[in-house]
């Protein structure tokens, strides 16, 4: 890549789709700044991962729905490795399944805090503290939702989704002329903590299954590998796109 070595920030990097991510770009000349919500064991597991594979990495704590812990998390990046040259914006949230009549004023302003604004800030600080030349880029964890409303209950969660995918059209055409790129995937059902709920019987597990055309969820791995080609210069020419990695959305 363009600067002399990579230093990628990914959000909620101690599981799931930003863990998978950031071990799918693990290599020599990268460094890895890993943030973590609560787990610390978890977020130190994905560093000795990156590490194992050659590339550099630090866990950082913070919470992603506070405008401060985000601008902290770049300063400590830039402190330890320099300009930072990408950012994975993986730290999210979902919510019970909610009736819209029964959305209460706490619970939307805990979604879009962390979801919405978590990632636009994210964002903001990332090209922030970007060189100049190289290669720079951004992808945002979005979901299938986003497309669809989501599946009943869940509007809130796809409306802070379809949020983000809107924000990054329009921030990839802004920031195309500085050469800096940025995408969102939209993962449909994924093998991660986030559907335990809507999985954690053999029954519920197959019926969601059913409602997949492919007939099987996504693993964290296929989306943190389609992360990793979005941020790499094989993607050079990819900006604004909306990436659905969904096995096919849902049947009719």
């Amino acid at each position: 890549m363009g600067t002399k070595r990579d230093v990628i920030v990914v959000t909620g990097g101690s599981g799931g789709i930003g863990a998978a991510a950031a071990r799918s770009m693990a290599q020599p000349e990268r460094a890895f700044v890993l943030q973590y919500a609560r787990n610390a064991e978890k977020a130190e597991a994905v560093a000795q991962a990156v590490r194992s594979r050659g590339a550099e990495a630090i866990t950082v704590r913070g919470d992603m729905s506070r405008e401060q812990s985000i601008v902290s998390l770049f300063e400590q990046a830039v402190a330890e490795f320099g300009p930072v040259t990408g950012a994975v914006a993986s730290a999210g949230t979902d919510h019970p399944k909610m009736p819209t009549l029964e959305l209460t004023g706490e619970e939307i302003s805990r979604v879009l805090s962390l979801n919405t604004a978590g990632v636009l800030l994210t964002c903001r600080e990332a090209v922030r503290h970007m060189p100049e030349s190289g290669n720079r880029a951004i992808v945002v964890v979005s979901s299938w939702a986003a497309a669809t409303g989501g599946r009943p209950g869940m509007a809130l969660y796809a409306a802070s989704k379809a949020a983000i995918d809107a924000f990054t059209t329009g921030t990839a055409r802004e920031l195309a002329p500085r050469g800096i790129r940025i995408n969102s995937v939209r993962p449909g059902m994924t093998e991660t903590d986030m559907i335990a709920p809507a999985t954690d019987t053999p029954q519920k597990a197959s019926a969601a299954k059913a409602t997949i055309p492919l007939g099987r969820f996504a693993t964290a791995e296929e989306v943190g590998d389609t992360i990793a080609f979005l941020m790499s210069e094989s993607a050079s020419f990819i900006t604004g796109a909306r990436l659905e990695i969904s096995g096919g959305g849902i049947k009719i």
